[in-house]
């Protein structure tokens, strides 16, 4: 056996080797393109469940907002106020009080320690005269 007669044999396989490389080129390609599209319908199809929540999202706050201003906003206004002008009120209450507080903190504290002192001799304990004999 020489190595002429091989000639044939490697014909056939230089000939497989270059279809199976071009084979291979194509297959990537298609297979690159297929994954290219699956991923813009991937895509498309992720936007489009995004637009229709949007506008569901749309829908529902106007929904909302109509029932609001239809039956709930005069009262909740009114709430608003109400707790607006109460807190102003209280506010001008406290500030009035801790003024007079400080204004007359001798007087109330004397009244206070006399009080105390009341109440603290109520618990004053005196021990009996003891009585002695001579």
């Amino acid at each position: 056996m020489n190595f002429l007669t091989f000639g044939p044999l490697l014909e056939v396989i230089q000939f497989i080797t270059i279809w199976a490389g071009r084979l291979y080129m194509v297959m990537g390609e298609v297979i690159t393109a297929t994954a290219l599209l699956w991923a813009l319908k991937l895509a498309s199809d992720v936007l489009e469940k995004t637009v229709k929540a949007a506008q569901f999202m749309f829908k529902a706050g106007v929904y909302c907002g109509t029932f609001y201003y239809t039956y709930l906003h005069e009262y909740v206004l009114q709430a608003l106020y109400s707790i607006l002008i109460n807190t102003v009120k209280v506010t001008a209450y406290t500030a009035g009080f801790i003024t007079r507080v400080i204004r007359e903190r001798r007087e109330i504290m004397g009244v206070v320690n006399n009080y105390r002192n009341l109440i603290g001799s109520y618990f004053v304990y005196t021990s009996p005269q003891l009585v002695t004999s001579k």
